[in-house]
């Protein structure tokens, strides 16, 4: 009757720490195609309460397909294997911790989720076979952006999410000077935002 509820379902059991019983849970999945219909505003409400809830790791993890269905640019990640020392998990489930290590407020949030979504546009391999993503930060900020205009964010908080995507691999420097530059270039509540990123 209103497919909102899917979003909805996903988002009281991330807030809640629930787990969606498994009749409701099949008919989520069963039904996603229905969110196509919904407006954007009431989509974002509903993914924006949901990524800052306590048990989101899950959510995103199970219901992934649901999500890929209003966000279609997230289903890229799904698998995508990194081939890289420094990753032991493939695109979509190191994002998935990465936001649920995240402060729990809804910029940092949906910066954690939009991070790294260029990725697999960038993906390629050194003669060693090491994976590499040249360019995936500015990558990601594209999509981030038409996606965060899609889902009809204000324009401050589009803004503020697409300066931490765009700067979210930027050396952290360790002397005083450094950091000076890196607060004057983005503020300093960005910079700071960056630092919790990177940790």
């Amino acid at each position: 009757e209103d497919a909102l509820r899917i979003l909805r379902a996903l988002r009281f059991a991330s807030v809640f720490e629930l787990e969606i019983e498994p009749a409701t849970a099949e008919a989520a999945h069963t039904n996603k195609e229905l969110l196509k219909e919904i407006a954007a505003e009431r989509i974002q409400v509903e993914l924006t309460k949901m990524l800052s809830g306590k048990g989101v790791q899950e959510i995103l993890s199970k219901y992934a397909d649901i999500l890929a269905v209003v966000m279609p640019e997230l289903e890229p990640m799904f698998g995508f294997e990194q081939h890289n020392h420094h990753h032991n998990s493939d695109v979509w489930n190191h994002t998935v911790k990465v936001v649920a290590n995240a402060p729990a407020n809804p910029v940092m949030r949906w910066t954690a989720l939009l991070h790294d979504i260029g990725k697999p546009h960038c993906f390629s391999f050194d003669d060693q076979g090491v994976g590499h993503f040249f360019g995936h930060a500015s990558k990601s900020t594209v999509i981030a952006d038409e996606l965060l205009q899609r889902l009809r964010f204000d324009n401050a908080t589009r803004e503020r999410i697409t300066l931490l995507v765009k700067n979210h691999d930027t050396p952290l420097p360790a002397d005083e000077k450094g950091v000076k530059r890196l607060m004057d270039r983005l503020g300093a509540d960005a910079a700071l935002q960056i630092v919790d990123i990177h940790r």
